[in-house]
């Protein structure tokens, strides 16, 4: 989760970041390896208070926790593991308990922990039990830890990773989720390592649709949209935070003003699980790392026609997202009346695939048959992604409008 001075690097391989509107976190795609193309990670960075020194004082209270972690040692050995939690902080050096489940070793098993030695740092880092690092944001209320894998000498490879957040700073309800949400996760399918990215959009009632771009390890990006059921009660937890043995099974906890979520995915619970600790802060504008983005850029069409007439609209197209459009989408063209009572399709035309930042420059002649078309004034519509094909970092900025007044007929 956190990384070091000599990790840094990794950082270079993420195919772009993005901020939370509270700006204390920062997170990044995680779907792409450097040298070693089989690589999936998860970066996540906390703003630290250079202001003011931390003491033991900050972390205290309960903490929603999530943890990941691939366990070739421990009580489930050759099992990676979901594990949620509440950790009881007391202040004092100590996390004083944690009580909740893991579903390592294909079922879901309780965990009850106590008296795990804790020192925070001046600097805002902090050391839990012998060697996980981690570090506290400027809120006090969000914390991201590590278990590193050269901590684990007789395999190399195993690591954990938690998240910690603040309980009940404040009472919430499920209307705290309306909006939009960016989305980084780590887990694992069929024992296979897989990173996410991507978007989550709320409404009042708990409906909340994921946009996600995922990766296994040596595979490619695929997308995909779910549409999942949330519901959040008064302390921040999301349909009960802790892990289930029902599948499919979401829950996750929300906090830190309404400004990030956990989120713990079970999606099964046998010895292939596949499940996932995701995390998503508020981010309200702006590009998702890894997704493409289609705007209309410009209209050039005639102001005045005549009816019967054809007409020549040239338009251009841009791929302002982060990242290839990699397949070929249809513009669509319609004359809508002032009043909106009347639209009129016009036809389609195919947008081809656009690299990140190219455009596309296209035209379509439409016909005004005077049997379709009256005479009166229509704005001239131009959509994109009509059959919704792409996952887009937005999708509500796919059409541009241009004004046009079709006369009569001499």
């Amino acid at each position: 989760m956190w990384l070091e001075k000599e990790e840094l690097l990794l950082i270079e391989n993420a195919t772009a970041c993005f901020l939370a509107d509270s700006r204390n976190l920062m997170l990044c795609d995680g779907l792409t390896g450097g040298e070693q193309k089989g690589e999936r990670f998860l970066v996540v960075a906390v703003k630290l208070d250079e202001g003011s020194p931390y003491s033991d004082q900050d972390l205290s209270g309960e903490y929603f926790m999530g943890n990941y972690e691939k366990d070739l040692l421990g009580g489930w050995r050759g099992y990676n593991r979901l594990a949620s939690g509440v950790a009881v902080v007391e202040g004092s050096g100590a996390i004083t308990s944690v009580e909740g489940y893991e579903n390592g070793g294909g079922d879901v098993h309780p965990i009850s922990l106590t008296d795990i030695p804790l020192q925070v740092n001046a600097d805002g880092s902090f050391l839990v039990g012998d060697f996980a690092t981690g570090y506290l944001d400027v809120t006090r209320e969000v914390g991201i830890v590590s278990n590193p894998s050269r901590f684990y000498p007789e395999t190399g490879d195993d690591f954990a990773a938690h998240l910690l957040l603040k309980k009940q700073d404040r009472d919430y309800s499920t209307a705290d989720l309306e909006g939009r949400w960016g989305f980084v996760g780590l887990g694992d399918k069929a024992g296979v390592f897989r990173a996410e990215t991507g978007l989550v959009e709320c409404d009042q009632e708990g409906n909340c649709r994921f946009s996600i771009k995922t990766a296994n390890v040596d595979a490619p990006a695929k997308f995909f949209r779910t549409i999942r059921s949330l519901e959040v009660s008064a302390d921040g937890s999301i349909n009960g935070f802790h892990l289930s043995s029902q599948k499919p099974h979401i829950s996750g906890a929300l906090g830190n003003d309404g400004n990030v979520m956990i989120f713990l995915m079970n999606e099964s619970n046998d010895t292939t699980n596949d499940r996932l600790l995701g995390l998503a802060v508020k981010y309200s504008s702006g590009n998702v790392p890894g997704f493409a983005d289609l705007v209309v850029k410009e209209i050039s069409a005639p102001s005045q026609a005549i009816s019967g007439e054809k007409i020549t609209v040239n338009y251009t197209v841009q791929n302002q997202g982060l990242d290839t459009l990699g397949k070929r989408t249809k513009a669509s063209f319609k004359l809508v009346s002032q009043n909106g009572a009347v639209e009129i399709p016009m036809g389609t035309k195919y947008v081809p695939k656009l690299a990140a930042g190219e455009t596309f420059q296209g035209s379509k002649t439409l016909k005004l048959k005077s049997s379709l078309v009256a005479a009166g004034e229509y704005n001239l519509v131009v959509s994109l992604d009509i059959t919704d094909l792409v996952v887009e970092s937005r999708e509500d900025n796919n059409q541009g409008t241009s004004v046009l007044e079709v006369r009569p007929a001499p």
